[in-house]
């Protein structure tokens, strides 16, 4: 336990990597096991190098706004609740529908599939981006610092706020996310009973979605294109446990499969910078989805095959790219546990979820966009009140 509690980020990303072994093994065998086992060694010999090497520091107690501001911090959290709330209106006013009532009103399995889609493909740039920064960090966020610093009736409004909010886009991670932060701060504070009452906010809601996006008609060609973009790997939507245990390393087994073979290293490419390196920008992940589920790229859905973080890596420089994606989430978590001074429990609080979600997504999407930077932003500036109250 005292070496999870010094070196949780390493014990998470060990646990993630291992885990894509079974569904790469059922795409392709043993195949690429050498280049995950590339991956997963680099990775332990990169990290406690520079666990040893890296010169310590710590961030000050008042790290956060200046002295002068910090009379408009009680103010903060109430502004946030009432400018989300605005924003939730505007952006179903933006795109002409509520997600949800669409829903229920449609029998058919790929209607609601573009119904999910229209969410973002019907919002302008901005609009995505701040749902996601809302979605992923502030909503979040806020749900734990009510919780904890607040009166009871303003943790009621922002847990309504995120319910609302995460089933209407439609994506059972939303729900999920919006409410882990606060069940792991009671779980590891040992408030077990409170934990579990949390956690059953985003177990229903999970459920509800998969009920009301599995309509009762379902006619044989949309079967057919359901089964056939899983792979028959999930027969039903409900079966959560094979898509948190199988898809992830399915998908990079995909990826290792179609490259080099059908689609060559970028070499710098596929980054957003790409122009340093004299090209323009290519995503793989958008590349691939008419490639990989033809079906639902047929019916007019675009999508993206999102994969594990050092796959990125990989597309551009191959077995080198493995061994700089051990340097990177290496330097990035060491830089995270130092910034949180080896405090376990918010580090993990904070932390945990978008530490996770590098099984599945690339580190700059989720420092940036993802909203990962930004909760550890309101971490620091809301840190006193939520240290002073939580003691």
């Amino acid at each position: 336990m005292a070496f999870i509690r010094k070196h949780p980020f390493f014990v998470l990303y060990f646990i993630i990597v291992v885990f894509l072994f079974p569904g790469v093994y059922y795409k392709s065998g043993y195949r690429f096991f050498g280049e995950l086992f590339l991956h997963l060694f680099s990775f332990i010999a990169i990290y406690f190098l520079l666990q040893k090497f890296l010169p310590a520091f710590s961030v000050p107690v008042k790290f956060g706004l200046p002295e002068k501001a910090e009379f408009i911090i009680p103010y903060l959290p109430n502004v946030a609740l009432f400018s989300v709330s605005f924003f939730i209106i505007f952006h179903f006013y933006h795109i002409g529908f509520v997600p949800l009532v669409e829903t229920a009103q449609s029998d058919n399995v790929v209607d609601i599939a573009l119904i999910r889609q229209h969410v973002t493909t019907y919002s302008s740039t901005w609009v995505n981006y701040l749902r996601s920064f809302i979605m992923r960090a502030v909503i979040p966020f806020f749900v734990v610092y009510s919780c904890i610093t607040q009166k009871k009736q303003w943790f009621i409004a922002w847990t309504v706020v995120g319910i609302i909010y995460s089933l209407n886009l439609m994506q059972k991670s939303y729900i999920v996310m919006t409410f882990v932060p606060l069940g792991l701060y009671f779980f590891l504070n040992r408030k077990y009973l409170k934990s579990f009452a949390i956690m059953m906010i985003p177990v229903i809601g999970v459920y509800f979605l998969m009920i009301i996006t599995r309509p009762s008609k379902v006619t044989a060609e949309d079967e057919k294109v359901e089964m056939t973009t899983t792979e028959t790997l999930n027969k039903s939507s409900k079966n959560l446990i094979s898509r948190l245990m199988v898809v992830p390393g399915k998908t990079v087994g995909d990826w290792f499969l179609l490259i080099p073979d059908e689609y060559p290293f970028l070499n710098g490419c596929g980054y957003r910078f790409a122009r340093i390196f004299g090209c323009e920008f290519t995503e793989y992940s958008k590349v691939f989805y008419p490639r990989l589920y033809p079906q639902y790229a047929e019916k007019g859905l675009k999508g993206t095959v999102n994969v594990a973080t050092f796959m990125y890596e990989y597309s551009n420089f191959g077995k080198t790219g493995l061994v700089l994606a051990a340097l990177i989430v290496s330097l990035l978590f060491l830089f995270i546990q130092k910034l949180f001074d080896q405090d376990f429990v918010w580090l993990a609080v904070f932390n945990f979820f978008p530490a996770l979600m590098l099984s599945s997504t690339s580190f700059t999407t989720l420092l940036f966009s993802g909203g990962w930077g930004l909760t550890i932003l309101l971490f620091f500036i809301f840190r006193s009140r939520l240290i002073t109250t939580a003691k």
